[in-house]
Protein backbone atom coordinates (compact mmCIF):
# COMPACT_ATOMS: atom_id res chain seq x y z
CA UNK A 1 0.00 0.00 0.00
CA UNK A 2 1.08 3.10 -0.64
CA UNK A 3 1.85 5.85 2.07
CA UNK A 4 3.80 8.99 0.72
CA UNK A 5 5.81 9.55 -2.32
CA UNK A 6 8.77 12.42 -2.47
CA UNK A 7 10.02 13.04 -5.94
CA UNK A 8 13.71 15.15 -5.28
CA UNK A 9 13.05 18.84 -6.83
CA UNK A 10 9.70 17.68 -7.41
CA UNK A 11 6.19 16.92 -6.40
CA UNK A 12 5.37 15.53 -2.64
CA UNK A 13 2.32 13.10 -2.68
CA UNK A 14 0.17 11.58 0.36
CA UNK A 15 -2.31 8.58 0.04
CA UNK A 16 -4.97 7.14 2.05
CA UNK A 17 -5.85 3.77 0.75
CA UNK A 18 -4.02 3.83 -1.92
CA UNK A 19 -5.71 7.21 -3.31
CA UNK A 20 -3.87 10.29 -3.50
CA UNK A 21 -5.23 12.99 -1.04
CA UNK A 22 -2.44 15.91 -1.35
CA UNK A 23 -0.18 16.49 -4.07
CA UNK A 24 2.21 19.90 -4.19
CA UNK A 25 2.84 21.54 -7.61
CA UNK A 26 4.85 23.95 -9.10
CA UNK A 27 2.28 26.20 -8.64
CA UNK A 28 0.76 25.08 -5.45
CA UNK A 29 -0.99 22.17 -3.75
CA UNK A 30 -3.96 19.99 -4.43
CA UNK A 31 -6.23 18.48 -2.61
CA UNK A 32 -8.55 15.73 -3.59
CA UNK A 33 -11.76 15.15 -1.30
CA UNK A 34 -13.41 16.99 1.24
CA UNK A 35 -11.19 19.22 3.16
CA UNK A 36 -12.19 20.33 6.93
CA UNK A 37 -10.12 23.22 8.55
CA UNK A 38 -9.83 23.10 12.27
CA UNK A 39 -9.04 26.25 14.19
CA UNK A 40 -9.48 27.30 18.07
CA UNK A 41 -12.81 29.75 16.76
CA UNK A 42 -14.37 27.05 14.78
CA UNK A 43 -14.36 24.54 12.00
CA UNK A 44 -14.30 25.24 7.97
CA UNK A 45 -15.10 22.76 5.42
CA UNK A 46 -14.76 23.32 2.31
CA UNK A 47 -17.31 19.77 0.26
CA UNK A 48 -17.47 18.77 -3.27
CA UNK A 49 -21.05 18.61 -3.72
CA UNK A 50 -20.63 16.75 -7.45
CA UNK A 51 -21.23 18.83 -10.54
CA UNK A 52 -18.34 21.02 -10.11
CA UNK A 53 -20.48 22.68 -6.87
CA UNK A 54 -18.87 23.32 -4.15
CA UNK A 55 -19.89 24.16 -0.60
CA UNK A 56 -18.68 26.23 2.30
CA UNK A 57 -19.27 24.56 5.86
CA UNK A 58 -18.66 26.39 9.15
CA UNK A 59 -19.94 26.00 12.89
CA UNK A 60 -19.30 29.14 13.25
CA UNK A 61 -19.47 32.39 11.56
CA UNK A 62 -18.35 32.46 8.24
CA UNK A 63 -16.70 35.83 6.75
CA UNK A 64 -15.39 37.18 4.04
CA UNK A 65 -13.04 40.05 4.59
CA UNK A 66 -11.77 42.08 1.63
CA UNK A 67 -9.14 44.50 2.47
CA UNK A 68 -9.99 48.70 2.16
CA UNK A 69 -10.76 49.39 -1.51
CA UNK A 70 -11.41 45.94 -2.25
CA UNK A 71 -14.57 44.04 -3.16
CA UNK A 72 -16.09 40.83 -3.39
CA UNK A 73 -17.31 39.63 -6.82
CA UNK A 74 -19.82 36.65 -6.95
CA UNK A 75 -19.57 34.93 -11.11
CA UNK A 76 -21.58 32.63 -12.64
CA UNK A 77 -20.00 30.86 -15.64
CA UNK A 78 -17.27 33.61 -15.84
CA UNK A 79 -20.15 36.63 -15.63
CA UNK A 80 -20.16 39.16 -12.52
CA UNK A 81 -23.75 38.73 -11.35
CA UNK A 82 -23.38 40.86 -7.89
CA UNK A 83 -20.08 43.05 -6.26
CA UNK A 84 -20.03 43.93 -2.58
CA UNK A 85 -17.93 46.79 -2.15
CA UNK A 86 -17.32 49.53 0.83
CA UNK A 87 -20.43 51.29 -0.28
CA UNK A 88 -23.12 49.02 -0.55
CA UNK A 89 -24.45 45.80 -2.75
CA UNK A 90 -24.53 46.36 -6.40
CA UNK A 91 -26.69 44.06 -8.44
CA UNK A 92 -25.68 44.44 -12.56
CA UNK A 93 -23.07 46.84 -11.60
CA UNK A 94 -19.49 46.89 -10.33
CA UNK A 95 -19.95 50.59 -8.54
CA UNK A 96 -22.76 50.67 -5.95
CA UNK A 97 -23.26 54.10 -5.13
CA UNK A 98 -25.98 53.23 -2.55
CA UNK A 99 -26.13 50.56 0.07
CA UNK A 100 -28.39 48.53 -2.94
CA UNK A 101 -27.76 49.43 -6.27
CA UNK A 102 -29.47 47.44 -9.02
CA UNK A 103 -29.10 48.44 -12.52
CA UNK A 104 -30.47 46.65 -15.99
CA UNK A 105 -30.57 47.83 -19.32
CA UNK A 106 -33.89 48.13 -20.47
CA UNK A 107 -33.52 48.81 -23.71
CA UNK A 108 -36.82 51.41 -23.72
CA UNK A 109 -38.73 48.32 -22.14
CA UNK A 110 -40.16 48.27 -18.30
CA UNK A 111 -37.53 46.42 -16.57
CA UNK A 112 -38.54 44.07 -13.38
CA UNK A 113 -36.54 44.99 -10.75
CA UNK A 114 -37.39 42.47 -8.03
CA UNK A 115 -40.28 40.01 -7.27
CA UNK A 116 -41.50 39.76 -3.66
CA UNK A 117 -43.86 36.99 -3.45
CA UNK A 118 -45.93 35.49 -0.90
CA UNK A 119 -47.06 32.22 -2.45
CA UNK A 120 -49.58 31.17 0.27
CA UNK A 121 -52.32 32.03 -2.03
CA UNK A 122 -55.27 32.64 0.22
CA UNK A 123 -57.11 35.78 0.53
CA UNK A 124 -55.66 39.01 2.72
CA UNK A 125 -52.00 37.48 2.07
CA UNK A 126 -49.98 39.54 0.42
CA UNK A 127 -46.50 41.24 0.48
CA UNK A 128 -45.42 44.70 1.96
CA UNK A 129 -42.64 46.99 1.28
CA UNK A 130 -41.75 49.05 4.09
CA UNK A 131 -40.03 52.61 4.19
CA UNK A 132 -38.80 54.30 6.78
CA UNK A 133 -36.43 57.38 8.09
CA UNK A 134 -36.50 55.88 11.32
CA UNK A 135 -35.23 52.87 12.86
CA UNK A 136 -38.73 51.40 13.55
CA UNK A 137 -41.68 49.68 12.24
CA UNK A 138 -44.19 51.85 14.05
CA UNK A 139 -43.79 54.30 11.59
CA UNK A 140 -43.23 55.50 8.37
CA UNK A 141 -44.67 54.87 4.82
CA UNK A 142 -45.83 51.38 2.86
CA UNK A 143 -47.01 49.99 0.18
CA UNK A 144 -48.62 46.56 0.04
CA UNK A 145 -50.19 44.33 -2.48
CA UNK A 146 -52.73 41.88 -1.34
CA UNK A 147 -54.64 39.06 -2.96
CA UNK A 148 -57.97 39.99 -2.30
CA UNK A 149 -59.55 36.80 -2.57
CA UNK A 150 -58.26 33.33 -3.73
CA UNK A 151 -59.48 34.39 -7.86
CA UNK A 152 -55.92 36.83 -8.19
CA UNK A 153 -57.94 39.75 -7.31
CA UNK A 154 -55.34 42.03 -6.26
CA UNK A 155 -55.15 45.53 -4.29
CA UNK A 156 -52.37 47.78 -4.31
CA UNK A 157 -52.08 49.81 -0.68
CA UNK A 158 -50.29 52.87 0.63
CA UNK A 159 -50.11 53.88 4.24
CA UNK A 160 -48.59 56.73 5.21
CA UNK A 161 -48.26 57.94 9.01
CA UNK A 162 -48.38 61.15 11.16
CA UNK A 163 -45.46 62.02 13.37
CA UNK A 164 -46.00 59.81 16.47
CA UNK A 165 -48.61 57.30 14.68
CA UNK A 166 -48.60 53.92 13.20
CA UNK A 167 -49.11 54.04 9.23
CA UNK A 168 -52.95 53.92 7.89
CA UNK A 169 -54.42 53.61 4.68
Amino acid sequence: EMFAQFTNNGAAEIYHDNSKKLETTSTGVTITGNTVINTTAGTLTVKALGGGSVELESNATLGYDAASGYSHEFRIAGSEKMRLTGTGLGIGTTSPTEPLTVSETSSGNIMQVASFVNPVGTANTGVRLWLSGTNTTSRGTFIDAVAESTSNDHTLRFGTSAASSAPAE
